[in-house]
């Protein structure tokens, strides 16, 4: 698991990254709060949220929420 966390003038940037099973983006379910919770409360605060992952290629969650 890789974590980063990285504040300029403008944000702060969270990335974390595994190299694990993955999955398809389009495909991750609805019936959990997971994923779609962290995306909600990142929304709230103005910030951009974003999924990147394939099966067997392991996932990377990335969150930007800006500094005022």
């Amino acid at each position: 698991m890789k974590l980063s966390l990285k504040i300029d003038g403008t944000a702060a940037h969270l990335s974390v990254a595994d190299n694990g099973r993955g999955f398809a983006p389009t495909e991750r379910s609805r019936k959990r709060h997971g994923i779609d919770g962290m995306e909600h409360r990142v929304q709230a605060y103005g910030g951009n949220f974003v999924v990147r992952s394939a099966p067997g290629e392991g996932t990377t969650v990335s969150a930007s929420i800006p500094l005022h």
